[in-house]
């Protein structure tokens, strides 16, 4: 059974059983270290991308925009009680992302279906302004059979 968002907003650090998530784990030198907020019905972390992020010059690889668009929608259940592993995900690469420049990433729940979520997930810069988006579909973990 689904459990309801929570209503206050936190800030929750690395998972202590993830240290090495690429996406949010303290302990992976590559990683992108982000940081979740929650506020009851959006997740988010904010990201600068460094140079090492780059595909062209200058330009932010297309698969760093997709992994920051995955982690928000891989966790967002997480912080509402919920079990779920992200099934699929489809990205919308609308403007070149430039590296070094601050980059907010949100995920919301779209609706809930009898197996999972559809779920949103949004790119911008720190003015707003949308530069990739993301839908996916997440799915509650089937239970292991007894050994």
């Amino acid at each position: 059974m689904a459990t309801k968002l929570a209503d206050e907003t936190h800030q929750h650090p690395a998972p202590i059983p993830y240290p090495y998530c690429y996406g949010c784990g303290s302990d992976n030198l590559v990683g992108l270290h982000l940081d979740f907020e929650f506020d009851g019905k959006e997740l988010q972390a904010r990201f600068i991308p460094l140079e090492q992020h780059q595909g062209y010059p200058g330009i932010v690889h297309g698969g760093v925009i997709s992994s920051l668009l995955y982690e928000v929608m891989a966790n967002i259940q997480r912080y509402s009680g919920d079990e779920a592993i992200l099934r699929s995900s489809n990205v919308d690469f609308r403007r070149p992302v430039s590296v070094g420049k601050p980059l907010i990433v949100t995920a919301r729940v779209v609706n809930e279906t009898p197996n999972g979520w559809h779920l949103a997930a949004v790119l911008t810069n720190e003015f707003g302004r949308r530069l990739a988006s993301a839908t996916g579909e997440a799915i509650r973990p089937k239970q292991s059979d007894p050994a």
